[in-house]
């Protein structure tokens, strides 16, 4: 059966999304030997590009000094660990909270973590944990997901990217297009596609090139966007490309029955409705990378197609947003890179 309509409400409130990530730490010193202080950050409302802008203009600091592990959407409440090239106190901490307790969301130094002499860098999340509630469930589908939880925690999903990676919520999802352009070197067509999405911050806006040259717009994106941003562009593109072949390889198999994947901007995607045991552990793709001097490069890139995990599922509760449906929270954790969001759909599209 194919369908288009998805029907788990994700996200319905911040609470329904808790996301906590699991760090490898760089190796930790005493704090007048180290270079950089580790922070675990609360944000609601906030995308992490947006917390390290904060973090940057409050300290004082070059972009390059705030990093962060993983990138996440402003959906939810996240946890997540930040370092900072500047030697933070409790005193720092407290002024930094007092400061944006009036800003609408949630950015919140909870505590701070320790100390070291090397940034933290995305190799170095080993993945994420999640508690999700999805609403507006049947009763009949949310007691049948549970049984079969209950039953056998094990769920394997297919490793797509999920519309995150593309663009921010409510779109326009275009970041894989933006990033085809600056691979191309399309800069000017680049930036038109980039001033129609939410990225375009009003510092931004007003640093847009009068003269918008090839070479103007291509100083703009590396010099005003940043390279933090200008690698996610390109990255999107990458993602796209996975997620294109993906679904071709599996809808290429003889012997694997698949459907549509529902309610996904970038075009249908194939999943299994069999076993998936057979399918290879892993694919690649040739995948370009920005130099923070501004060049590209090309590499091989291997992903896991599919992913393990075990999901913890509660009983079934009333669904106060949703009279007559229930809602329905699950635990699990996933490997850095993969998307809690997909797996969602994926449960969803297996139970159906």
């Amino acid at each position: 059966m194919k369908y288009t309509k998805s029907i788990f409400k994700v996200k319905h409130t911040p609470k329904d999304f808790l996301v906590k990530e699991v760090s490898l730490f760089p190796k930790l010193c005493d704090r007048e030997d180290a270079t950089y202080t580790y922070i675990w950050v609360e944000k609601v409302g906030y995308t992490t590009f947006e917390v390290q802008r904060i973090i940057c203009q409050y300290f004082d600091l070059n972009p390059k000094d705030v990093s962060a592990q993983g990138l996440k959407d402003e959906d939810g409440i996240t946890l997540q660990t930040i370092s900072v090239r500047k030697h933070l106190n409790q005193n720092d901490v407290l002024r930094f909270n007092n400061q944006h307790i009036n800003r609408p969301g949630i950015c919140t130094i909870k505590e701070i973590l320790g100390y070291g002499k090397k940034t933290v860098t995305p190799k170095a999340l080993h993945g994420n944990t999640f508690t999700v509630t999805v609403r507006s469930v049947a009763v009949e589908l949310a007691d049948k997901i549970a049984e079969t939880f209950h039953l056998n925690n094990d769920f394997e999903f297919i490793n797509y990217y999920d519309l995150q990676r593309f663009g921010l919520p409510g779109g326009p999802y275009n970041a894989h297009l933006i990033g085809e352009l600056i691979i191309q070197g399309n800069w000017k067509s680049a930036l038109a596609e980039f001033c129609c999405t939410k990225n375009i911050t009003p510092e931004l806006e007003a640093n847009l090139p009068t003269n918008q040259s090839e070479e103007n717009c291509r100083h703009f994106f590396l010099n005003q966007v940043g390279y933090k941003l200008v690698s996610f562009f390109i990255s999107s593109y990458n993602s796209n490309i996975w997620n294109q072949k993906v679904s071709n390889f599996l809808k290429e198999l003889s012997y694997l029955n698949t459907k549509d994947l529902p309610e996904l901007e970038l075009g249908k995607l194939q999943i299994p409705t069999t076993n998936i045991t057979q399918i290879p552990l892993y694919l690649s793709i040739d995948a370009f990378q920005l130099k923070e001097e501004g060049n590209l490069v090309t590499s091989k890139k291997n992903r896991l197609l599919v992913v393990p995990t075990k999901i913890y599922c509660q009983e079934p509760e009333s669904d106060e947003f949703h009279p007559g449906k229930v809602k329905l929270s699950m635990s699990f954790f996933l490997p850095t890179g993969s998307y809690a969001t997909m797996l969602l759909k994926q449960i969803e599209c297996r139970f159906r």
